[in-house]
């Protein structure tokens, strides 16, 4: 079931110009309060960002020297961002390096969490 949502917008002239062009118009959309208010008495659903749902919380448990570890609910997140100047060698000891530090701070926050 597709659901479909009408807007009446006003454009002036030089926006629809550039519409036709294939630009793009970077807006908002306001709403009146009176629109909000008959659409809270008619109980119409509210928009939920395309039906993707909540956006998942990712909380940090730690924060190393070249990214972090987070975890959701379900996942750990592990996020690494190495500048390739450093050079090969020690891209590949930073990297040992900081999931070393991961594994301890998985193990610490587990511990402390079972506690």
């Amino acid at each position: 079931m597709e659901n479909y949502v009408e807007f009446k917008v006003r454009f002036k002239e030089k926006d629809l110009m550039a519409i036709f062009s294939g630009k793009c118009l970077v807006g908002k959309i306001q709403i009146p309060k009176e629109v909000l208010m008959s659409a809270a008495k008619n109980r119409l659903p509210e928009f939920n960002s395309f039906g993707r749902g909540k956006k998942k919380r990712i909380k940090r448990i730690k924060d190393m020297e070249h990214g972090w570890l987070g975890e959701s609910p379900l996942n750990y997140y592990y996020h690494e961002s190495i500048p390739k100047k450093i050079g090969a060698a020690d891209v590949v000891n930073v990297l040992d390096r900081d999931t070393k530090i991961a594994i301890g701070a998985i193990i610490d926050h587990e511990i402390i969490n079972r506690v």
